[in-house]
């Protein structure tokens, strides 16, 4: 048995009654309000006390080793955050984050906590935004280490402010804050207004790279905002993108297909971008090369599809979508989401006539993070067929607690979003 970690509240309690850090303290003597301070990472003036607490909950929690990790400043606040934000019985009573002078955040305690109650300790605020590949991470695993998972996964898809957002954007692609090239053409769909810099989630992607159906390439770029896929001997010009340098094809046998790939990848160039903006995954191409997508490999009319826009960004993926449709897989009302992204290069996509095989240039895009959402909803007893009811048999306690912050977030984005 390992050491058991704190849950959030009966900690932060305990660090504000001692004092222990500046700022931190309780606003009224019935001890229900209370501020913490809630400095950016881009004020000049910032330095490591401004995240002291952030840090502790963090080796609380035993997500950082001090001496031993790597500093990530940005990642335990977001942390903490998170951890407050799904802690039911507090809510955040006012935002004095953007204040020049006192940057601070104040929140309301609704009922008072139990202090011996830590059966939820390993389910409360335990976030990462690095998701390990998916194999062995669910299997054999017990309900506190699915908890767990849970938090992280979730975590990707916290609601922020648009600070916190740019904020987030730094820790997750390893960059320090507002180092991400912005100089970006802006998306034209008004739907998305509402989304760009409001909210943003975090992924690894995994990516497989076919010449005519034979596997060329397969990588997972870890923690990135998005992809920029490159002919051979090129790289891309975004700072905060990972470069997907597509395999030089005289490795293939057939003389001809590679005269005629090499020839396709030329009008790659500059590149093709898949770019996360909010909450949906958008790309574009900037080369002559045109570039079609759909959500599935089999070309079936009622899958998702569509052609990448030149030089402009455009919606392919939305997170929102995605979690509207887990909820109703979990429900047992449809068939299992979608997580991957095919794009076909230089073709027509989908083709009845054609499979996917046959193409000179197919990419098959995974978002590890929606992978992991979907793998843990199958962990929890979600079935893919429709109207099967969820076997409960194997955790009843995960099964209510992913549903159920699942319609949360679902809620929150539609109010936000509609």
């Amino acid at each position: 048995m390992g050491t058991q970690r704190p849950l959030i509240v009966p900690w932060l309690i305990e660090q504000l009654d001692a004092r222990r850090y500046p700022g931190l303290s309780w606003l009224n003597p019935e001890r229900t309000l209370f501020r913490v301070p809630w400095k950016h990472g881009s004020r000049q003036n910032i330095c490591d006390e401004d995240f002291q607490l952030f840090e502790d909950w963090a080796i609380a929690r035993g997500r950082h080793r001090p001496g031993i990790d790597q500093r990530m400043p940005s990642e335990w606040k977001r942390n903490f955050r998170s951890a407050l934000n799904r802690k039911e019985g507090i809510r955040m009573f006012q935002d004095n984050s953007t204040d020049s002078e006192d940057p601070h955040k104040v929140f309301e305690i609704l009922h008072a906590p139990n202090l011996n109650d830590s059966a939820q300790g390993a389910a409360v605020g335990d976030v990462s935004p690095t998701l390990s590949g998916s194999t062995g991470l669910y299997g054999g695993s017990s309900s506190s280490s699915q908890g767990d998972t849970l938090e992280s996964m979730l975590s990707s898809l916290e609601y922020c402010s648009p600070a916190e957002g740019a904020e987030n954007l730094a820790c997750i692609g390893g960059l320090p804050p507002f180092s991400l090239d912005m100089n970006l053409p802006v998306i034209a769909e008004p739907q998305l207004d509402q989304i760009l810099g409001a909210d943003t989630f975090g992924s690894d992607f995994e990516v497989r790279v076919y010449y005519r159906g034979r596997l060329v390439l397969a990588d997972v770029f870890k923690n990135m905002r998005g992809l920029c896929f490159v002919p051979p001997g090129s790289q891309g010009c975004y700072r905060d993108l990972a470069d997907v340098v597509l395999p030089d094809p005289v490795c293939l046998n057939d003389s001809l297909q590679v005269t005629y790939t090499q020839r396709l990848l030329r009008g790659v160039a500059p590149g093709v971008v898949l770019r996360i903006e909010g909450m949906t995954l958008c790309g574009m191409r900037q080369g002559h090369c045109h570039v079609s997508w759909s959500h599935s490999e089999m070309p079936e009319d009622e899958t998702t599809h569509g052609v990448l826009p030149k030089e402009q960004l455009g919606p392919i993926y939305s997170v929102q979508q995605f979690v509207q449709d887990l909820v109703g897989y979990m429900e047992g009302k449809q068939g299992s989401p979608k997580y991957t992204l095919w794009l076909c290069f230089g073709e027509d996509w989908p083709d009845t006539r054609r499979p996917w095989k046959k193409k000179l240039l197919m990419v098959e895009v995974i978002l590890k993070t929606l992978e992991g959402l979907y793998e843990l909803s199958q962990s929890s007893g979600a079935s893919s067929l429709k109207g099967a009811e969820p076997d409960l048999r194997i955790s009843d306690s995960l099964q209510g607690s992913f549903l159920n912050q699942l319609r949360e977030w679902r809620e929150k984005m539609e109010v936000q979003f509609n």
